[in-house]
């Protein structure tokens, strides 16, 4: 009996452990300001409008804005109103907890049909974003 508990400590060991370190979000620093504009594709102040499940991108988010103010880059040539972007669905997979009719300022890469991203970014809360929004507009 004690051979087949050592055997499935060391089972859960191997197996279980690594398993839960891949689902865990791990980000270095948050960038810098710099870095972060360099990243992204466009950095825009946005308000949510809507939040769903991707019907497309499993375990994925889509989350759409109504543009307030594009910061830096644009939409394929374009500057939208209304924008997409996908973050992953589990905040331990690096995803957002965004919410709906808040504003944020977004940092976003990728192409247009797939603009995402992550809590490994620059996004956040536009009320505390205030000095890269002032950081961005002296560019």
């Amino acid at each position: 009996m004690k051979t087949y508990f050592k055997f499935l400590s060391l089972f859960s060991t191997v197996i279980l452990i690594p398993n839960l370190a891949l689902s865990e979000c791990q980000c270095p620093e948050k960038p810098s300001l710099t870095q972060a504009v360099k990243d992204a594709s466009v950095v825009f102040a946005g308000r949510v409008t809507n939040i769903r499940k991707s019907a497309l991108r499993q375990g994925q988010l889509e989350v759409r804005f109504s543009i307030l103010k594009y910061l830096s880059g644009d939409i394929d040539g374009n500057k939208p109103e209304l924008v997409v972007v996908f973050t992953p669905e589990e905040l331990g997979t690096c995803g957002l907890k965004f919410v709906s009719e808040q504003d944020y300022l977004v940092f976003a890469s990728g192409n247009p049909a797939n603009l995402k991203t992550t809590s490994c970014t620059r996004t956040a809360a536009l009320d505390i974003s205030q000095e890269d929004v002032k950081a961005l507009e002296a560019r």
